[in-house]
């Protein structure tokens, strides 16, 4: 089974086009953050139909999206007659994902502006999980 399953970050030039007979594609870039190499490494993919459009609504450049779908291998003969190789991923679904905070950051937890904050918070609040 051909399977691949990414996330990270969006790319900048991702866009929405359209073929030929109106059919949506979005074509763009996602950013991977590989612990292991303590790199970044780049990922080509497309969205077609329908999910390209809302690819394309609800995606900004530097959001974190996770990705799913086909491996594709594109093989060319370049003008030096040299044998190239690329890859991308053809998008079966996608989601985007909602960053969680990092510690020390002001998140807005939905208090009015003047609420007072306990300040004995109870120690389960330190629960991780």
């Amino acid at each position: 089974m051909n399977s691949i399953t990414l996330t990270g970050k969006l790319c900048k030039g991702s866009e929405l086009k359209f073929s030929g007979n109106n059919t949506a594609f979005f074509k763009g870039s996602i950013a991977c953050w590989d612990g292991w190499k303590k790199e970044l490494e780049f990922f080509d993919f497309v969205v077609f139909g329908k999910s390209a459009e809302r690819i394309a609504d609800w995606s900004f450049d530097g959001c974190r999206l996770e990705i799913s779908g086909k491996l594709d291998t594109n093989k060319w003969e370049d003008n030096s007659g040299m044998k190239r190789v690329s890859y991308s991923v053809n998008v079966r679904e996608f989601d985007i994902v909602k960053e969680m905070p990092n510690k020390g950051d002001v998140v807005d937890d939905g208090r009015p502006d003047n609420t007072d904050i306990p300040e004995n918070p109870s120690e389960e609040e330190d629960i991780p999980f």
